[in-house]
């Protein structure tokens, strides 16, 4: 006898693993992670009749889980900055030299230097690759206001990168 597997369960597996990583660059604390997703993917359960479209599923819940960790862990401080290590494994793999390393270790910086709003909007974009009205949806923020906040992102990070801020820091 096979066992009766749900598509909804196919669902839920098939993006534990994406959500869990994304929520990782915007915390960097495993145990945080762990609980945030967790609570995410209960809730998205119970509200998995409120999605819209199926692909966005993995790009829903990890909203959900930055939401949880908004809500309930920033209170307490816990959020971390990212980490060399976590860097690494999002990066190009290429030889292992030395300006590989300083690669790595100015986006760390990088990413540090973003606010919370920031992260999650360029986690949303460029990891789940999502469209601009996509991002809107998920936020309930307008889609202008999702293109401002990009830009004026984009503008951060060229004005870091130009003045040497990244590599001063």
């Amino acid at each position: 006898m096979g066992t009766k597997v749900s598509a909804e369960q196919v669902l839920f597996e098939s993006n534990y693993a994406r959500v869990f990583k994304a929520v990782y660059l915007y915390c960097c604390s495993y145990n945080i992670t762990e609980d945030a997703v967790q609570e995410a993917f209960l809730r998205a359960h119970k509200n998995i009749h409120k999605l819209r479209k199926k692909e966005s599923f993995a790009a829903w819940v990890t909203s959900i889980a930055i939401n949880v960790i908004r809500s309930e862990f920033n209170k307490k401080n816990n959020v971390s900055q990212i980490t060399l290590e976590l860097v690494e494994n999002q990066l190009p793999n290429r030889n292992s030299d030395f300006e590989v390393v300083e690669h790595k270790d100015a986006v760390q910086r990088l990413l540090n230097s973003l606010n919370e709003t920031e992260r999650e909007t360029l986690i949303l974009r460029y990891m789940f690759d999502l469209s601009v009205e996509e991002i809107a949806e998920l936020t309930n923020i307008s889609a202008a206001g999702i293109k401002s906040r990009l830009f004026r992102v984009k503008q951060k990070v060229r004005t870091k990168y130009q003045r040497g801020v990244l590599a001063d820091e």
